[in-house]
């Protein structure tokens, strides 16, 4: 709008000028602004302006790894190792997420990661949240899903994580190797 209106001014400007030099009276002149140029500034809002194209929403699986990055720099900060998205625990941790959109929300039972093969000791944190960010920030104020995302411990050689997420329930999985 404010470029409609600047465009406006200098037309009016430009118009006025070069009407200047003929021997129109100024009467006429204005006459010739008013006709080209108001209605330009009447109609502010109106003509080609596009609206602005919405920002698609993140895959579950963006947002999903996006959740991973978070808690690791959450690891990272706080002296532990990165961990790394395993495609087991992914897989797992979605089709988790995918079951308590259907069901509400609730921890998996015990058997659900190992019906996968993932067989090695693991913690899962669950929640129902709008994003990422919101997410992992309300488990690190949390002190057992802190506890449970910045586990570390020289009794392992690594540690995998899991994400999922389906219409806001969140499903976190943080599996460790000997």
């Amino acid at each position: 709008m404010l470029c409609r209106v600047l465009f406006a001014a200098v037309a009016i400007c430009l118009t006025l000028a070069a009407l200047a030099t003929t021997t129109e009276s100024r009467a006429a002149r204005l006459e010739v602004v008013s006709q080209l140029y108001l209605p330009l500034l009447n109609c502010l809002d109106c003509g080609s302006t596009p609206e602005p194209t919405p920002t698609p929403e993140p895959s579950p699986r963006e947002s999903a790894l996006q959740v991973i990055e978070l808690v690791n720099a959450a690891r990272i900060a706080e002296g532990c190792p990165a961990a790394e998205a395993h495609p087991i625990l992914m897989r797992a941790a979605q089709d988790w997420s995918d079951e308590m959109a259907r069901i509400g929300l609730q921890h998996s039972p015990p058997q659900h990661y190992q019906s996968y093969g993932y067989l090695s000791p693991y913690v899962e944190n669950i929640a129902s949240n709008s994003d990422p960010v919101n997410t992992v920030n309300d488990w690190l104020r949390s002190p057992p899903h802190r506890a449970n995302m910045l586990f570390c411990s020289s009794d392992y050689s690594a540690y995998e994580l899991g994400a999922g997420v389906r219409n806001g329930f969140w499903t976190l999985i943080v599996g460790t190797r000997y």
